[in-house]
């Protein structure tokens, strides 16, 4: 079996420190860059999330009906 020294736990390891950093960085005030581009991902979420709900709704209504009154290319001028 191997040995290990530890020299720091917790908020004293270099995780500790990477962790103390960032929750520094969040309390600064942002730049008018980085708040135009929250701005423009949020709006991109937004966006996002709307297409696809709309994607589903237009599927799910075309399964729906193709399943109660059959696909239209099972007519008889569609050769198959």
């Amino acid at each position: 079996m191997g040995k290990m020294l530890v020299l720091a736990v917790g908020m004293n390891s270099q995780w500790g420190n990477i962790i103390r950093s960032v929750e520094s960085s969040l309390d600064e005030k942002k730049t008018p860059l980085q708040e135009k581009l929250a701005h423009l991902a949020e709006l991109i979420g937004k966006v996002g999330l709307g297409v696809a709900i709309a994607i589903f709704v237009i599927l799910t209504a075309w399964w729906f009906f193709n399943d109660f009154w059959g696909s239209p290319w099972e007519g008889k001028d569609f050769k198959k």
